[in-house]
């Protein structure tokens, strides 16, 4: 159902945590990741969203429900990585990997976070392409 209701924005998957060993139909926790192929493809669910409160908003239809408004938190690619100084050397030596960040978060606020604690030249956030 979720997969028929966003196919015609492009191509995408549907996955949500566990959905492998689960075997549910449904997300259990209520939401899900909808990974396009193509960016436009994202563009294109914005703009056929409505916005409250400064959130994105999509009306969806099943079965049991019709034009139900789900909330739509897109992640652009260009916030997965940020770079404070172009000109300083990234040293692999020194280079560290951070697990269970997120999906919402953006590279530029997780470089403020880890400037707390010591400097910090670049963040990247690498997401699952393949699920």
């Amino acid at each position: 159902e979720i997969n028929a209701s966003f196919r015609r924005f492009g191509p995408l998957v549907v996955d949500w945590p566990h959905k492998a060993e689960s075997k549910s139909y449904f997300p259990p926790k209520g939401y899900a990741f909808l990974l396009f192929q193509d960016e436009a493809s994202v563009q294109a669910l914005i703009d056929a969203c409505i916005q409250e409160d400064d959130k994105l908003y999509l009306c969806v239809s099943s079965p049991t429900i019709k034009d139900k408004p789900v909330q739509i938190r897109p992640w652009r690619l260009s916030d997965a990585d940020f770079v404070l100084d172009a000109s300083m050397p990234l040293d692999p030596r020194k280079t560290v990997f951070v697990g269970g960040v997120p999906r919402p978060l953006k590279a530029r606020k997780f470089l403020a976070f880890e400037n707390a604690v010591s400097k910090v030249c670049r963040t990247c956030i690498e997401a699952v392409k393949v699920l």
